[in-house]
């Protein structure tokens, strides 16, 4: 096993990135919530609007490499 140093943004090498910017830009950017429990009833209607569109999340984060990973 070898550690490799990623840089802070490779969205390639980790699609969850992607899928962080699109809950920040559609549905909880510029807010301020009035509590932790408000914050995380908006994040998981934030994940649950994501995840009613596989297609989508399929062409944002199925890189080839994945692909590869998987196919075999």
């Amino acid at each position: 096993m070898t550690l490799l140093n990623l840089p802070p943004y490779s969205p390639e090498l980790n699609p969850a990135e992607l899928l962080w910017w699109q809950a920040r830009d559609k549905k909880l950017g510029n807010q301020a919530y009035k509590s932790i429990p408000v914050l995380e009833r908006a994040v998981s209607e934030a994940w649950l609007s994501l995840i009613e569109q596989p297609d989508f999340l399929r062409s944002l984060c199925l890189f080839p490499w994945i692909q590869a990973a998987i196919s075999n």
